[in-house]
């Protein structure tokens, strides 16, 4: 089966930004499903600001989640990403992965929403026990949320290579495989 993934825009609620403070570097990161982690940018390097448990799904999300698998948006690849409404938001100057078993829709998932005003890319590497696969990721754009899915289970993440693209607005968000 193919790896699909949305591209969500949405309005976010903006509140106070993350104040510059120091915590670990975030060059490489591992979540399991159920995991959370924020990601606050100080001057050219991010930081992790916060962990912890995974957000469910809502109700957008899941219609999203159906839609994605019925193939209503066809595989994610290239310039090729689908975009809908969000109901997610996320305080500027931070980046929040949520990586998550959707049992109920048979999907791995991974909520990315990018609170930042450039684009961001990363790299994600698959992990099932002791072996590992690159995946592709599409970038998430300023101020939006990319929905990621796999259907199937992954026992873990590893997100890699972060860095903020000049910005090009109105530009589809590009999906790409591996480190790039």
């Amino acid at each position: 089966m193919q790896r699909r993934s949305l591209v969500l825009g949405l309005a976010f609620a903006w509140s106070a930004g993350v104040a510059h403070a120091e915590g670990p570097r975030a060059d490489l990161i591992s979540l399991a499903p159920g995991e959370a982690v924020s990601l606050g940018l100080d001057e050219a390097r991010f930081f992790v600001a916060a962990r912890g448990p995974a957000t469910s799904l809502s109700a957008l999300e899941q219609e999203a989640s159906r839609q994605v698998e019925a193939g209503e948006h066809g595989p994610s690849s290239g310039a090729n990403s689908a975009s809908v409404m969000a109901d997610r938001t996320v305080a500027p100057d931070l980046v929040v992965f949520d990586f998550f078993e959707a049992p109920e829709q048979g999907l791995t998932l991974l909520i990315v929403r990018n609170g930042l005003d450039r684009p961001l890319r990363y790299s994600a590497m698959l992990k099932f026990g002791d072996q590992s696969t690159p995946t592709n990721v599409c970038d998430a754009g300023p101020n939006h949320v990319v929905y990621e899915s796999w259907p199937y289970r992954i026992g873990r993440i590893e997100i890699s290579a972060l860095r903020l693209l000049p910005p090009h607005p109105g530009r589809r968000p590009v999906c790409l495989m591996g480190d790039v």
